[in-house]
């Protein structure tokens, strides 16, 4: 028998928790047939014999995902010494395939590293508090033109709700953040999908979906947890 990596008992005691929580739908890769089976130079996992219905993986399944994909989910979370080959092609190709890291399509923005989810959980709180307090003494138009729940990670916006959800019975477990979000000369109808917020543990790796940036467009300022600035 294989010894076990560090962190796989915190991790599959969270994904337990998570696959019993109604807010995470899903709790098994997708079901689609549609995922590539080939293996790529830079992957580290092979395509089981009949596909692959690991429970390495659990996501939220909102919108219009459900059990056949990824897409269109707000959170996934995996183990970080996930199997999942299907995971590894949508999630894992962001730091491992070469072709996209080298490309200089789009723009990595280091956030942090070993932050604890305690420590990011009572950031958010308190970013909560302050624009509560703000936005009640606010006039009426920034009101209406701020960012409303949302905190400033490297200039993009994040929901403070979903940040919350996805470290959800995380405390001790600390993460390495990464922003990977569009360079700030693509025009906006160049861009087609969200930023991400790559959160990268010893036992889990969560990708946080941010705003659509045409979302984002009708707004004027959001909420710092000391994020703001990047390079």
């Amino acid at each position: 028998m294989k010894p076990e990596m560090p962190g796989q008992q915190l991790s599959r005691e969270i994904l337990a928790k998570l696959r019993a929580n109604r807010s995470f739908k899903q709790n098994r890769c997708p079901t689609s047939w549609h995922y590539p089976t080939e293996k790529e130079d830079w992957q580290r996992n092979e395509l089981p014999e009949g596909g692959c219905n690991c429970d390495d993986v659990v996501y939220t399944g909102d919108m219009l995902s459900g059990a056949h994909t990824f897409m269109y989910s707000s959170i996934i979370i995996a183990n970080t010494y996930t199997k999942c080959f299907k995971w590894e092609r949508e999630y894992g190709t962001w730091f491992y395939n070469p072709a996209i890291v080298r490309s200089n399509k789009y723009s990595y923005r280091q956030v942090d590293r070993n932050l604890p989810a305690k420590e990011l959980r009572e950031k958010l709180k308190m970013a909560a508090h302050r624009e509560a307090y703000m936005l009640a003494r606010a006039d009426y138009e920034l009101q209406q033109t701020y960012n409303q729940g949302y905190v400033n990670i490297r200039g993009v916006p994040f929901s403070i709700s979903r940040l919350r959800k996805a470290i959800m019975y995380q405390d001790t477990q600390e993460f390495d953040l990464t922003v990977i979000t569009y360079h700030d000369n693509v025009p906006l109808y160049n861009r087609e999908g969200c930023p991400m917020l790559h959160l990268m543990g010893g036992s889990h790796h969560i990708v946080v979906f941010g705003q659509n940036p045409q979302e984002t467009a009708k707004f004027v300022g959001m909420t710092s947890i000391g994020y703001d600035a990047f390079e």
